[in-house]
């Protein structure tokens, strides 16, 4: 033994002399020993961390070995450190070990880990890693523990060593990860809640992140592709990826994206696409950045479908579009109110009443029975309190008076019915002035009593 000794010890002494590093062959003549024999006492020292060995190509070159005594760095370390020898025994400990598990040092030196009763070393994976570790495998392992205190999370990573003379032991490097996992399981928890509220929202969803993949989406969004004929989506694919008719406006798409991201709040665009030669749609898209200490993490968009709306707002503009060249091409005043308040009045109303048109749609009830004669305000009065107080009149032919701006007085027919329109019940009315045809009228009646006076004295001439 005491040779051996002394070899080793050559050994050393040869390698210390020689730090670029030497070879077996070297060693051996060095020693004037045998390759074999000399390759063998290079094992026990690099079991033992005396020396270390690198390949070049076949060669291998031995060098001193320089790595700190691990025994030095125990306690500047923030994890517990515990050091086992093969048979399980606590060789070494750390001070954080011993705070970490409210232990003194004279419980844990030279006592069996498993007589040490604390919970996780006796867990089933413990074990079976740290026995592993004891063959020369390397691992990681998170382990819970319940105790009195609470709940505990830790990280422990086994790693093999060899001891003095080349026996196997495990260096158990143990991380207190408590804060971490419940952080985890809480933002787990918030993400669970997170998709519920989002699988509640009846408008299709999904959630991109920071790279446009598609990461979730709800159900009213599987279901709207579906009612359009649309592959379903496959998650951790691109946007563009899983719908690929919008690729040619993939710029623009992100473009938008990149706005809500940079104004840190969401945008709202109306979107028209074409998803195939005989499909259009419309929809209103809502991007909704969603940042996290200051950073981007995720995108929500929503979608709601108004294609059916666009449709029906354009059939109602061009509707309106066809009403405005039917009536502003009219000779009669055509205008709709609601309760004596105007929505619209042609050129030919203001004309009629002397009224600019928009003085005529800031009118309200007082301001329209100001323009009428004061002999037909009463029966004017009558008619409209029945419209203000909404009782089932369908349809008004009447004829009266009015004054207009400039002080003149016109007689004119008026027509009005009941009309659906956007704010509401409405009346629909019509006027023309008819102050000619009444002038014409009176001086027929004027003209008739003084010929049936002249007849009627002619008579009487005759008779007597």
């Amino acid at each position: 033994m005491s040779n051996e000794t002394e070899i080793l010890s050559r050994i050393e002494n040869i390698m210390k002399k020689n730090k670029k590093g030497l070879s077996i062959s070297d060693i051996a003549t060095k020693l004037k020993l045998n390759r074999n024999s000399t390759s063998k006492y290079l094992s026990i020292l690099k079991a033992k961390g005396r020396v270390e060995m690198v390949k070049y190509g076949p060669a291998k070159v031995f060098f001193p070995c320089e790595r700190t005594p691990i025994i030095s760095l125990l306690n500047i370390t923030s994890e517990g450190i515990l050091v086992l020898d093969r048979k399980l025994r606590v060789k070494n400990v750390n001070e954080t070990f011993i705070l970490m598990f409210h232990l003194s040092k004279k419980e844990l030196i030279n006592k069996n880990l498993n007589k040490s009763q604390i919970p996780i070393f006796n867990n089933p994976k413990f074990q079976k890693s740290l026995f592993r570790a004891l063959r020369g495998d390397e691992s990681e392992l998170e382990i819970k523990m319940e105790s009195n205190s609470g709940t505990s999370y830790f990280q422990i990573n086994f790693i093999p060593i060899s001891f003095d003379g080349g026996k196997p032991g495990v260096v158990l490097c143990i991380k207190d990860i408590t804060d971490r996992k419940k952080t985890e399981l809480e933002l787990s928890k918030s993400e669970e809640q997170y998709r519920v509220i989002i699988e509640s929202i009846g408008d299709p969803i999904f959630v991109l992140d920071i790279d446009y993949n598609i990461i979730f989406y709800n159900k009213a969004m599987d279901e709207w592709l579906k009612d359009l004929g649309l592959d379903r989506i496959k998650l951790n694919r691109s946007l563009f990826e899983n719908f690929s008719f919008i690729k040619y406006k993939k710029k623009e798409i992100i473009g938008r994206y990149q706005d809500a991201i940079a104004n840190k709040k969401p945008i709202i665009n109306i979107n028209h696409t074409k998803i195939n030669e005989n499909k259009s749609i419309v929809t209103e898209t809502r991007k909704i950045p969603v940042f996290h200490n200051e950073k981007i993490i995720q995108i929500i968009t929503i979608i709601r479908d108004i294609t059916d709306q666009y449709k029906a707002e354009q059939k109602l503009k061009e509707s309106e579009e066809l009403f405005r060249t039917i009536t502003e091409q009219n000779d009669l005043g055509i205008g709709i109110h609601r309760k004596g308040n105007f929505s619209y009045c042609n050129k030919a109303f203001a004309n009629i009443t002397g009224f600019q048109v928009e003085e005529i749609l800031n009118w309200k009830y007082e301001d329209l029975l100001e323009i009428i004669h004061p002999d037909d305000i009463p029966k004017i009065k009558k008619i409209s309190q029945e419209i203000l107080l909404e009782k089932k009149i369908k349809e008004i032919k009447l004829s009266y008076r009015i004054i207009t701006k400039q002080g003149d007085i016109k007689r004119i027919k008026h027509f009005s019915k009941p009309i659906k329109h956007a704010k509401g019940l409405s009346r629909l009315m019509s006027i023309v002035e008819i102050t000619p045809i009444k002038e014409i009228d009176q001086k027929i009646t004027e003209q008739q009593y003084e010929f049936e006076k002249v007849i009627l004295n002619n008579q009487r001439n005759v008779l007597f």
